[in-house]
């Protein structure tokens, strides 16, 4: 009767230290690559990009509802937050801001940026 192979730890402890040596060969072949350097770069340039975006974007907001904090302190601001976050164009902020500014009241404001 053949009894069948069953690699015992030891072995798959080897197999397992080859394939990651495999992985670490290959990344330290992958850095030294121009092209590596070039994708981390492009990399980190859109992450910072982003990042400032994110910071334009909730700077703006919280300047909206500061403006509307001291002009109209019995007004239920945070309904205008959730609409707030869905806009991505920095342009429309300035304009909003503006607009914070000027508005007789608050639902005069909720009503343009429902527009």
């Amino acid at each position: 009767m053949a009894h069948a192979y069953t690699p015992g730890p030891g072995t798959r402890l080897r197999q397992k230290m080859s394939s990651q040596r495999q992985k670490f060969i290959l990344e330290e072949i992958m850095q030294e690559s121009p092209y590596y350097d070039l994708i981390l770069k492009r990399g980190i340039a859109q992450g910072i990009e982003e990042g400032i975006a994110q910071g334009i974007r909730e700077t703006s907001i919280r300047n909206i509802i500061d403006v509307f904090t001291t002009r109209f302190p019995d007004a239920d601001i945070h309904r205008a937050i959730p609409m707030l976050e869905t806009i991505n164009d920095i342009e429309r902020f300035t304009e909003l801001l503006t607009l914070a500014l000027s508005v007789p009241n608050f639902n005069a404001f909720l009503q343009a940026l429902d527009e």
